[in-house]
């Protein structure tokens, strides 16, 4: 049996635990208490731990909700005398009958050993940010499926990519390489697509997006058909043909109605404009976003 085990059955086997409640915060033992019934001040259905005072150094203390259903939460570093140090700086909270906390006294402070829960720690590890960025290289990473596209850079750290006119609809698909894990691992969730253009001399029909995945095939087996995204919607200054095809300055983004997180093998991500063009209406992309939602580990 290992030492903390070990800890844990003994206080496990302490005859009896008095139960002290939580006033203002803190609540006090004595030196040689090792197993205490935390109680919620005024019977609350939830109540903050700050501090514990009354320790001495070495003592080892297991606390438990007095009541099921009443939860106490463990603060970390509340500034105040007796205050306790969480793992990971977060705090614990107990709710169930089983639950508990082991604190071990150092100094007149109080630092968490162990605990049954670790759910706000859980939250964290699992937590989207949703705002990652993976920037697409309009002028290297394209290819003009239809229609004539030209590189410009017309000033320093300026760059376009030029459909000229005509009265056509031309395509023009952009790649994206993020990274991919597992499905079940997660990882990087594909959620979306901006991009900046300018319609210039006169209107054009319309500009509109598709998006698709597609799989590294194993050895022998045929190329995988691509996998959608789902349908696009439009940001709401660009959600009908009007907005997106007038002459100016656009910044236009777009939701994927299916966003998932890239699975193993991935080649690339596809962003396919359509551009329906007039006869004098000149279509520039300035730049191009994938939008992404990322699993973080908050190792704080």
């Amino acid at each position: 049996m290992s030492g903390l085990h070990s800890i844990l059955a003994f206080l496990a086997l302490a005859p009896s635990a008095p139960t002290r409640t939580i006033a203002t915060g803190v609540f006090g033992v004595s030196p040689k208490e090792t197993y205490i019934k935390v109680g919620t001040e005024a019977d609350a259905s939830t109540d903050q731990l700050d501090a514990i005072t009354g320790g001495t150094d070495g003592q080892f203390l297991l606390l438990t909700p007095d009541e099921a259903g009443k939860a106490v939460v463990i603060v970390n570093n509340s500034t105040a005398e007796g205050q306790i140090w969480t793992q990971g700086g977060r705090s614990i909270t107990l709710t169930s009958a089983n639950d508990y906390a082991l604190l071990f006294c150092s100094g007149g402070e109080w630092n968490v050993v162990a605990s049954s829960t670790q759910t706000d720690v859980v939250s964290a590890i699992v937590a989207e940010n949703t705002d990652v960025i993976v920037p697409m290289d309009v002028l290297g990473q394209f290819f003009a499926v239809s229609g004539t596209w030209t590189p410009a850079r017309p000033a320093t750290a300026q760059y376009r990519l030029r459909r000229t006119a005509a009265a056509a609809a031309h395509d023009l698909a952009l790649k994206a390489f993020p990274r991919s894990r597992t499905s079940t691992s997660k990882g990087i969730k594909v959620t979306g697509f901006k991009m900046a253009y300018t319609v210039g001399t006169a209107d054009i029909n319309d500009v509109t997006v598709a998006a698709a995945y597609q799989v590294l095939p194993d050895t022998g087996s045929a190329p995988a058909a691509a996998v959608s995204f789902g349908a696009i919607t439009y940001d709401a200054a660009h959600d009908t043909a009007p907005e997106r095809k007038a002459v100016g300055s656009h910044t236009m983004t777009v939701t994927f109605g299916t966003p998932v997180y890239l699975p193993a093998g991935v080649d690339c991500v596809e962003v396919l404009l359509n551009v329906d063009g007039t006869a004098s209406g000149v279509f520039d992309l300035l730049g191009a976003e994938l939008l992404c939602s990322e699993t973080l580990v908050d190792a704080a």
